[in-house]
């Protein structure tokens, strides 16, 4: 059920996408692939701490969308509870930034801002203030 919900976030971002970028997308970008659904974590801070996952392939070119969930049954013994479905989603503006940024990282010569080395130490003009005094 997750999936299929995330999968609607996706097409989403895929009609919003300019075409060239849509163009990158289809030629070098990894593409988001949707998994079966990951769960029940059916204790709160199971929940709360199982974050949506991508798991790139060996090759680079998908990555698994995999949703966590949570559910109770109809008859669950704590009426309060009963018939709960709990998914994390894929937000459609994130779909569209993996669409126009995150999927070009590993096929179009794109570095992600996390791996750029920088050879020397950028010079400031701030003002180092001690609070020691």
């Amino acid at each position: 059920m997750c999936a299929d919900i995330n999968k609607k976030a996706l097409e989403w971002a895929l009609a919003k996408a300019n075409p060239s970028a849509l163009d990158d997308y289809n030629k070098f970008g990894k593409k988001l692939v949707f998994g079966d659904d990951y769960g029940s974590c059916n204790i709160g801070p199971t929940w709360i701490w199982t974050y949506l996952s991508f798991k790139d392939n060996k090759d680079k070119t998908e990555s698994t969308v995999i949703a966590p969930y949570m559910a109770t049954a109809a008859d669950y013994w704590e009426p309060q509870v009963r018939g709960f479905h709990y998914c994390k989603l894929l937000n459609p503006s994130r779909a569209l930034e993996w669409i126009l940024i995150d999927s070009q990282y590993d096929r179009n010569g794109r570095t992600p801002f996390s791996e750029k080395v920088y050879d020397e130490t950028p010079e400031t003009d701030a003002v180092k203030l001690n609070f020691m005094q």
